[in-house]
């Protein structure tokens, strides 16, 4: 095994426990494994930050764009009272509702719109007790 190799493992492990136990925060992890690799030799810079002109990055970064713009609006919060509205039955039909309303943006926008606009429903924590909701 070359000490690259090992150096790879060895920071990959790291990685992965930092990812875990939430030390720090995922980007500063991440953007630190890149600066670790290409300091010590490993990587080019070329090489490590190659990977940022990919143009499924660029997209995923827009939706997170877009998710962060829409959570301010609060457009979120009226999407999540709609889907808590039509799945008061229960988790599975909220579920299904959100399902549905996902496969209809879907036939009417870009897969990569509807995800954004989703996203921050589907991943937030929806609480019965929230005054929003009620």
């Amino acid at each position: 095994m070359t000490p690259d190799i090992a150096l790879l493992l060895v920071l990959l492990i790291l990685v992965l426990v930092g990812f875990a136990m939430e030390w720090l925060p995922i980007d500063v992890i991440a953007l630190g494994l890149i600066s670790i690799l290409v300091v010590s030799g490993v990587l080019t810079p070329q090489e490590a930050f190659s990977g940022f002109a990919n143009e499924t990055i660029i997209i995923l970064a827009c939706v997170f764009v877009i998710s962060g713009t829409l959570i301010k609006t609060g457009a979120t919060d009226w999407i999540a009272r709609f889907i808590y509205r039509i799945g008061q039955g229960g988790e599975n039909r909220m579920l299904t509702s959100l399902m549905s309303l996902s496969a209809a943006m879907s036939a009417l926008f870009s897969n990569t719109s509807a995800t954004a606009i989703l996203m921050p429903t589907a991943l937030g924590p929806i609480d019965i007790q929230d005054s929003f909701l009620v």
